[in-house]
Protein backbone atom coordinates (compact mmCIF):
# COMPACT_ATOMS: atom_id res chain seq x y z
CA UNK A 1 0.00 0.00 0.00
CA UNK A 2 1.36 3.56 -0.91
CA UNK A 3 0.78 6.18 1.77
CA UNK A 4 -1.79 8.30 0.86
CA UNK A 5 -0.43 12.34 2.18
CA UNK A 6 -3.68 13.54 1.89
CA UNK A 7 -4.39 11.06 5.16
CA UNK A 8 -1.18 12.82 6.36
CA UNK A 9 -2.67 16.52 5.51
CA UNK A 10 -5.61 15.94 7.65
CA UNK A 11 -3.57 14.13 10.13
CA UNK A 12 -1.37 17.40 10.67
CA UNK A 13 -3.84 19.71 10.37
CA UNK A 14 -6.19 18.09 13.33
CA UNK A 15 -3.36 17.27 15.49
CA UNK A 16 -2.40 21.09 14.97
CA UNK A 17 -5.87 22.30 16.06
CA UNK A 18 -5.38 20.55 19.43
CA UNK A 19 -6.97 16.60 19.00
CA UNK A 20 -4.06 15.18 21.11
CA UNK A 21 -5.37 11.61 21.25
CA UNK A 22 -9.00 12.20 20.33
CA UNK A 23 -7.83 11.54 16.70
CA UNK A 24 -6.30 8.57 15.18
CA UNK A 25 -3.43 9.76 13.17
CA UNK A 26 -3.21 7.52 10.16
CA UNK A 27 -1.35 7.10 6.69
CA UNK A 28 -5.17 6.44 5.33
CA UNK A 29 -8.01 7.93 5.90
CA UNK A 30 -10.05 4.57 6.31
CA UNK A 31 -8.49 4.28 9.65
CA UNK A 32 -9.97 7.25 11.27
CA UNK A 33 -13.20 6.81 9.38
CA UNK A 34 -13.52 3.16 11.28
CA UNK A 35 -12.29 5.36 14.41
CA UNK A 36 -15.13 7.54 14.23
CA UNK A 37 -17.71 4.72 13.21
CA UNK A 38 -16.58 2.80 16.20
CA UNK A 39 -17.37 6.20 17.95
CA UNK A 40 -20.82 6.10 16.45
CA UNK A 41 -21.21 2.75 18.14
CA UNK A 42 -20.44 3.62 21.66
CA UNK A 43 -17.29 1.53 21.26
CA UNK A 44 -14.68 3.97 21.02
CA UNK A 45 -14.80 6.08 23.81
CA UNK A 46 -13.14 9.74 24.15
CA UNK A 47 -12.81 9.73 20.05
CA UNK A 48 -12.89 13.37 18.71
CA UNK A 49 -15.70 12.39 16.36
CA UNK A 50 -18.40 10.52 15.31
CA UNK A 51 -19.06 9.22 12.14
CA UNK A 52 -22.63 10.13 10.76
CA UNK A 53 -24.79 8.90 7.74
CA UNK A 54 -24.75 11.94 5.06
CA UNK A 55 -28.33 11.76 4.43
CA UNK A 56 -29.51 12.63 8.04
CA UNK A 57 -26.48 15.19 9.13
CA UNK A 58 -25.98 18.73 8.14
CA UNK A 59 -21.37 19.48 8.40
CA UNK A 60 -20.56 21.82 9.91
CA UNK A 61 -16.78 23.43 10.56
CA UNK A 62 -14.71 21.54 11.77
CA UNK A 63 -15.69 18.31 10.47
CA UNK A 64 -14.14 16.00 7.80
CA UNK A 65 -16.26 15.01 4.96
CA UNK A 66 -15.20 11.22 3.49
CA UNK A 67 -15.58 9.36 0.51
CA UNK A 68 -14.67 6.20 -1.33
CA UNK A 69 -12.05 6.33 -4.14
CA UNK A 70 -10.93 3.91 -6.61
CA UNK A 71 -12.89 0.90 -6.76
CA UNK A 72 -14.16 1.96 -3.16
CA UNK A 73 -16.36 4.74 -5.19
CA UNK A 74 -19.49 3.48 -4.50
CA UNK A 75 -18.96 2.67 -1.02
CA UNK A 76 -21.36 4.58 1.12
CA UNK A 77 -21.00 4.20 5.29
CA UNK A 78 -22.39 0.70 5.32
CA UNK A 79 -20.53 -0.97 2.72
CA UNK A 80 -17.30 0.59 3.86
CA UNK A 81 -17.62 -0.36 7.54
CA UNK A 82 -18.38 -3.84 6.52
CA UNK A 83 -15.51 -4.03 3.94
CA UNK A 84 -13.20 -2.51 7.21
CA UNK A 85 -14.60 -4.99 8.99
CA UNK A 86 -13.10 -7.84 6.61
CA UNK A 87 -10.17 -6.35 4.79
CA UNK A 88 -9.02 -3.73 7.39
CA UNK A 89 -8.39 -1.56 4.11
CA UNK A 90 -10.04 0.21 1.41
CA UNK A 91 -8.98 3.44 -0.58
CA UNK A 92 -10.82 6.63 0.48
CA UNK A 93 -10.28 10.22 0.95
CA UNK A 94 -11.26 13.10 3.56
CA UNK A 95 -11.14 16.49 3.07
CA UNK A 96 -12.02 19.21 6.54
CA UNK A 97 -14.91 21.56 6.51
CA UNK A 98 -13.60 25.02 6.85
CA UNK A 99 -16.90 27.36 5.95
CA UNK A 100 -20.79 26.03 5.51
CA UNK A 101 -23.24 28.49 3.40
CA UNK A 102 -26.90 27.54 2.27
CA UNK A 103 -25.75 26.10 -0.48
CA UNK A 104 -22.25 24.33 -0.16
CA UNK A 105 -19.52 23.23 2.30
CA UNK A 106 -16.37 24.35 1.70
CA UNK A 107 -13.08 22.22 2.43
CA UNK A 108 -9.53 21.52 2.28
CA UNK A 109 -7.88 18.37 1.44
CA UNK A 110 -4.15 17.52 0.50
CA UNK A 111 -2.68 15.53 -2.94
CA UNK A 112 -5.55 16.74 -5.00
CA UNK A 113 -3.44 16.43 -8.16
CA UNK A 114 -0.83 16.74 -5.82
CA UNK A 115 -1.83 19.85 -3.88
CA UNK A 116 -3.93 21.72 -0.97
CA UNK A 117 -6.90 22.84 -2.46
CA UNK A 118 -10.32 23.95 -1.66
CA UNK A 119 -13.39 21.81 -2.93
CA UNK A 120 -16.98 23.12 -2.60
CA UNK A 121 -19.17 20.41 -2.05
CA UNK A 122 -23.08 20.58 -2.82
CA UNK A 123 -25.30 20.41 -0.02
CA UNK A 124 -29.54 20.18 -0.79
CA UNK A 125 -32.23 22.31 0.38
CA UNK A 126 -32.02 20.58 4.20
CA UNK A 127 -27.84 21.25 4.70
CA UNK A 128 -27.61 17.98 3.87
CA UNK A 129 -24.15 16.44 0.94
CA UNK A 130 -25.40 15.75 -2.09
CA UNK A 131 -23.96 12.84 -3.85
CA UNK A 132 -20.27 13.63 -5.36
CA UNK A 133 -20.57 14.08 -9.34
CA UNK A 134 -17.99 12.64 -11.66
CA UNK A 135 -19.26 13.54 -15.27
CA UNK A 136 -22.37 12.06 -15.58
CA UNK A 137 -22.39 9.54 -12.73
CA UNK A 138 -23.21 10.13 -8.66
CA UNK A 139 -21.40 8.30 -6.18
CA UNK A 140 -22.24 8.24 -2.58
CA UNK A 141 -20.54 10.02 0.29
CA UNK A 142 -19.18 7.55 3.01
CA UNK A 143 -19.59 9.45 6.00
CA UNK A 144 -19.55 13.01 7.59
CA UNK A 145 -17.46 13.07 10.76
CA UNK A 146 -19.28 15.37 13.20
CA UNK A 147 -16.40 16.81 15.36
CA UNK A 148 -16.89 16.49 19.15
CA UNK A 149 -13.30 18.06 20.05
Amino acid sequence: MRPAWSSAFVSFCIRKAGAGTKFKYSQAHCHYIDAAMKASAGTNAGYGYRAMKPAAYTPKVGDIICGGREYAKTYDYDQAKMIYQADSFYPSHGDIVIEVTTTHAITIGGNIIHNVDRKKLSLDGNGRLLPRKDGSKSYPWIAVLACEI
